[in-house]
């Protein structure tokens, strides 16, 4: 008798000793796939802090831009100080080559002691952050000061919180101002004092060559001020209104 079955794989004959392996089907080649590339990550981002008072989501209401808030000047202690409206042009961009390009940065000494600060008009939201970058003498970047209405974080340096959410009420846009205060950076929002953290050894000598800012995150919405004899913005921000290709329609 010759019956053939099928055992532990192989094909048997009844009564012989030969063994004969099972035919194995190859399987088909995997596809190619090409490996894409990041975006470099933006440098020294601390995560969001995680306040559970404060909502996890944007208001529902969308904000309304005011026209006139984007072209009126903040009042300044020197009427004759011109101050010139410009767009909150984001420097990381492939134009700009992630902050990198002189275009797209402001000169000032932010530390000088006839500073005005930074004076910008912009939303402030619950998880979008208003960023700032800080550039030293050398056009190294010194680190960020970023916020939302949950939280204040200056990265390159220390990480900080507001102790609670941030009562702004639900107004589309705010007039808000970082500036330094002998060692001490303060943050004013719509005229009043919202934040305030002194700056300590290593701490404070690495913020005490700041020599350029950028923004990043804010979008075109925003308007900065430009303060005569004290900033000198770069081509981006001046070149027809539009900071390149970002906010022109």
């Amino acid at each position: 008798v010759n019956v053939r079955y099928m055992a532990e794989g192989h094909w048997r004959s009844a009564g012989k000793d030969e063994v004969v392996p099972a035919p194995v089907t190859p399987a088909p080649p995997k596809p190619e796939v090409k490996p894409k590339t990041p975006a470099p990550p933006k440098p020294q981002t601390e995560p969001q802090p995680d306040i559970q008072t404060s909502p996890q989501t944007e208001p529902q209401t969308k904000p309304q831009t005011d026209p006139e808030a984007l072209t009126t000047e903040p009042p300044s202690d020197d009427p004759v100080t011109k101050i010139t409206p410009r767009k909150t042009c984001d420097c990381w961009t492939a134009e700009c080559g992630w902050c990198s390009d002189e275009k797209c940065r402001v000169s000032h000494d932010l530390t000088d002691t006839s500073s005005q600060g930074i004076s910008v008009i912009s939303p402030i939201k619950w998880v979008n952050l208003n960023t700032v970058f800080f550039f030293d003498s050398n056009g190294d970047m010194i680190g960020s000061f970023r916020f939302n209405r949950k939280g204040i974080f200056l990265t390159g340096c220390v990480k900080c919180r507001t102790p609670r959410p941030l009562p702004l009420g639900d107004q589309g846009l705010f007039d808000w101002s970082v500036a330094f205060e002998g060692s001490e950076l303060v943050l004013y929002i719509s005229g009043e004092e919202h934040w305030r953290q002194e700056l300590v050894g290593e701490c404070a000598e690495r913020y005490s060559d700041i020599q350029e800012f950028a923004f990043g995150d804010i979008g075109c919405d925003g308007v900065w001020y430009e303060v005569e004899g004290q900033m000198v913005s770069g081509s981006h921000f001046t070149d027809n209104d539009t900071c390149g290709s970002e906010c022109a329609e």
